[in-house]
């Protein structure tokens, strides 16, 4: 919605004390990003809006505030990362992104992202997203889909007469993505 109504994360970044989203039993944060290849993210810390403007190596969350995510990667140095934990995925996620020097492979960001996923009750992952941002595409999975679909946003109408249309992520189990229009 904020990138709907503003033309870049610069300017999202600046309004973020005008808006506030209060989490319902659990942290919010989110990643912003534009087709420039900008990109932030956004926590959301007793309805006070904490950024992190992207550096050149990709961000990384998991369930913890980046504070404590980035305290226990500093404890955990070179350790060996046991468990599954959201701190353990974090470590995880940064040391295998940051020992990246060329963007990496679809194939690749899916298995990384396979490797921290959450597989137990009652958290688990609900669904992937890998951001193509400069070809504007989308890859999502669904938690038990085998494959990814792809969402191409420059094939949307965009036109205000076209309608609004949605997506069930949830019910999702196919490679294909066909929007629904909603009423």
């Amino acid at each position: 919605y904020q990138l709907d109504m503003r033309a870049s994360v610069a300017e999202v970044v600046h309004a973020a004390d005008e808006f506030a989203i209060h989490p319902v039993g659990g942290k919010i944060h989110y990643i912003v990003a534009d087709a420039g290849g900008d990109r932030a993210i956004i926590e959301f810390i007793d309805g006070t809006a904490s950024v992190r403007e992207a550096s050149p190596q990709p961000l990384v969350c998991t369930n913890d505030t980046q504070q404590l995510s980035e305290l226990a990667f500093a404890a955990l140095g070179a350790q060996p990362l046991k468990g599954n934990s959201s701190r353990v995925r974090y470590a995880r996620l940064r040391r295998d992104l940051d020992a990246t020097t060329t963007p990496a492979s679809l194939d690749t960001v899916t298995t990384t992202l396979d490797s921290v996923r959450e597989r137990g009750k009652p958290y688990r992952t609900q669904w992937s997203a890998i951001y193509e941002l400069r070809k504007r595409r989308i890859h999502i999975r669904p938690d038990g889909a085998a494959l990814a679909f792809t969402v191409d946003a420059a094939t949307l109408d965009y036109a205000p007469a076209s309608g609004t249309a949605f997506l069930d992520l949830f019910g999702k189990r196919a490679a294909s993505a066909t929007f629904a229009p909603l009423t």
